[in-house]
């Protein structure tokens, strides 16, 4: 008996924050404008080869709005001002900043792969603080950086556009560009994006794609709806200090989103992918009352609401494919949701893991996946629907050719294997009857299935105090009547903006970024705006960075982000050896003592058994007077312990390693030192588990005086790596 294809749904999806700065409109950083050259046009235009093919892309609505921004080629971000300006009118400042924006892709995707861009990146040597930064510059000709200005908005080139006269070109040239050759690259990049939106509205209008939406600002719903709800998958978080239950905040964003989509494609989206996955019942009722048909969740979701296992192990076979691969029915404050769950195994399978395959061995393996699940459904495989939900973006800079080999042979595959059709999610529910019913959907995200991520962080919680100030402020301004019409609803505006998900995923203690204080700064700007749109003057707390209002916070320095293992010889070995990792710098921190200050920077990472040090050092390791000095490495938590590190001697070639003295001989800390001090500590050794919290300070001793302490007045603060790191940080990349 022939049984029906499997219907697998891929669900697309594309998401920026606002980077507009509101008060003077231009974009503070470039990302929007770099995956649009990248991602998001290719990613749409590539079903054009496979006739076979629909999908469904989830385009936020303020992403869209900023595509149409750029399309209209009157805004600019700071990366792409610098890029146009001549380069006999940049001013050493200029060139300063533009080299630390010059090489924002994956080293080995992006930037190796062009032997000239690869050549300029090495020229460098590290570019984490402005001085190496002006350092480096020291390297480059005039030729040097127009050179960069072209290779640093030519790599972000998607392949699909490698045909196109003007980029094979300069790909073929590879360096002594024009200025000429500048202005024409930035043409196209404009050209490229005033393509976008068309592109998907002749795809949703031939019946290729579904076009879903998130909120408009893409906030976390359950916790606008109300953030005690946080409480029912993690009974002791601290909440923040003011109530926040701005459920009429979370209708507008679905009902402002919505809108938007059907003002810009032509069609009211009928399905909506919640930031983050983040569901609860009341937010539910929103999108309901939005009249949001379907909503895409997590298969962890599912899972906690039915109090059932549906894998035997984590990342093993679906036990359950009967309710996985079935959409459900939820009976909401007298509406109807249908709920669909995506299959986390196969989604993140491409989100994180098959760019270690070649291509053809990815496909293989996720085809068999999908022909296994359609044995495992029977009989029942005609009602089933697979959901493959994603970012749509971000993973392919980690894919050779920016995943397009892979995405040109999974859609090959998929288009001649007669077993597997894949399908509209709107399409696949139009026949859907009898669906399973759901009493209760429970609270929670893709991430650990809880909204902490969010909140709960002393960071994050004064940012949502500070937004609750700003609303009251708000609210009784317009029952005063003292704002007009356009001056209200721009202030609403950015409250909803500063509302978005992203601003306090990066203060979470779970992540973090070299970008945080942009960040950080757009966060307060959308307030800063709104105080100033009332006429009112902003509080203090709003004009400092949310780690500096009071409270320990998460201590100084950025995070890292990845894994790293550098070698312990005591110099930077590699430009990428210490480029992702956590940074703390001296000078943001002021002086602690008199004198000359002696540690410059501190760069910090791990792996999973080791944490590491980097001290950068106003005195070579190589001079008499390093001898007399001794670095010791105070840990405030997980326990209190001190690690001391010195040299009998300068540091040579032939002797670098560093002297380790600490009270517990089983700390097994080794260093080194040459033209900086490299150091490894293991986390058994400082008794730090996986999701622990590690604080610590150096301090420096001058024959056995101290005469200074890094960071001044707050611990650098770290979480060492969890089972998840991994698919975390990618996910937020």
């Amino acid at each position: 008996m022939n049984r029906s294809p499997l219907r697998v749904a891929f669900l697309w999806h594309m998401h920026q924050p606002d980077y507009r700065d509101p008060q003077n409109g231009v974009y503070r950083l470039p990302w929007v404008r770099l995956h649009a050259l990248k991602d998001y046009y290719d990613m749409a235009a590539r079903l054009r080869d496979f006739p076979g093919m629909k999908a469904n892309f989830n385009l936020v609505p303020c992403l869209v709005e900023q595509i149409l921004d750029y399309a209209g080629g009157s805004v600019a971000d700071s990366h792409l001002e610098l890029s146009r300006k001549p380069v006999e009118a940049m001013t050493e400042a200029d060139k300063v900043a533009f080299l630390r924006t010059a090489f924002l892709g994956n080293r080995g995707t992006i930037i190796e792969r062009h032997p000239r861009y690869r050549a300029l990146l090495d020229r460098c040597g590290p570019l984490g603080t402005e001085l190496e930064a002006r350092t480096a510059l020291k390297r480059f000709s005039d030729k040097d950086v127009l050179d960069l200005q072209v290779w640093s908005n030519l790599a972000w080139f998607d392949p699909t556009f490698r045909r196109e006269p003007l980029v094979a070109d300069l790909l073929a040239r590879g360096r002594d560009f024009k200025d000429e050759d500048k202005v024409a690259l930035i043409d196209l990049e404009f050209d490229i994006m005033r393509d976008i939106v068309p592109l998907y509205r002749d795809l949703l209008e031939s019946g290729r794609i579904e076009i879903t939406f998130s909120p408009y600002y893409h906030p976390i719903l359950p916790l606008l709806c109300d953030a005690e709800s946080a409480r029912e998958a993690v009974p002791g978080i601290v909440l923040p200090s003011r109530p926040i239950d701005f459920v009429q905040d979370a209708a507008r964003q679905v009902e402002m989103g919505r809108a938007y989509h059907g003002e810009v494609f032509g069609v009211s989206p009928e399905g909506m992918w919640p930031p983050e996955g983040a569901l609860s019942e009341r937010c539910l009722a929103v999108a309901c009352d939005a009249g949001v048909r379907w909503v895409a969740a997590d298969e962890t979701t599912l899972a906690a609401s039915l109090g059932v296992r549906l894998r035997g192990t984590p990342g093993g076979r679906v036990e359950r494919p009967d309710l996985l691969y079935s959409p459900h029915r939820l009976a909401c404050d007298g509406r109807e949701a249908v709920l669909v769950f995506r299959d986390r195994l196969l989604s993140d399978l491409i989100s994180f893991s098959y760019m270690r395959l070649r291509p053809e061995e990815a496909v293989d393996d996720f085809i068999e996946r999908l022909l296994a699940i359609r044995d495992d459904l029977g009989e029942s495989t005609g009602r089933a629907l697979v959901l493959i939900a994603l970012d749509g973006e971000n993973c392919w800079e980690f894919y050779d050719k920016d995943g397009d080999v892979f995405l040109r042979t999974l859609y090959g595959r998929l288009s001649e294997t007669p077993e597997i059709e894949t399908v509209r999610i709107s399409e696949a529910l139009a026949d859907a009857v009898a669906l399973p019913e759901m009493s209760a959907v429970s609270t929670g995200s893709w991430i650990g299935g809880n909204l902490a991520t969010w909140i709960g962080g002393e960071e994050n919680n004064r940012a949502w105090d500070l937004i609750a100030d700003a609303r009251e402020a708000l609210e009784a301004a317009e029952r005063e009547g003292g704002l007009d019409g356009d001056a209200l609803e721009a202030a609403w505006r950015n409250i909803y903006a500063a509302e978005g998900s992203d601003w306090f995923w990066w203060w979470g203690r779970e992540c973090g970024c070299r970008e945080d204080s942009e960040f950080d700064t757009l966060f307060r700007t959308h307030l800063m705006e709104v105080y100033r749109l009332m006429g009112a003057k902003a509080p203090p707390q709003v004009l400092r960075p949310i780690g500096e209002i009071g409270g320990q916070g998460r201590g100084v320095g950025e995070q890292p982000v990845v894994f790293m293992k550098p070698v312990l010889d005591g110099r930077v070995t590699t430009f990428y050896e210490w480029k992702l990792a956590g940074l703390y710098e001296s000078y943001k921190d002021g002086l602690a003592h008199s004198g000359d200050v002696i540690i410059s920077a501190i760069h910090y990472g791990f792996d999973r058994e080791n944490l590491y040090l980097r001290i950068d050092t106003t005195v070579s390791p190589q001079s008499e007077a390093f001898a007399h000095l001794c670095f010791r490495v105070e840990f405030i938590a997980p326990r209190r312990l001190s690690v001391t590190f010195g040299a009998p001697g300068p540091r040579t070639p032939s002797a670098r390693d560093l002297l380790v003295e600490t009270a517990d001989p089983q700390a097994g800390a080794t260093g080194a030192a040459l033209d900086i001090v490299e150091v490894a500590l293991p986390f058994a050794g400082i008794s730090a588990p996986p999701d622990s919290m590690i604080s610590l300070r150096v301090a420096v001793s001058r024959d056995g005086k101290e005469i200074e302490r890094r960071p001044v007045r707050r611990a650098i603060n770290l979480r060492v790596p969890g089972p998840d790191f991994e698919a975390e940080m990618w996910s937020a990349l």
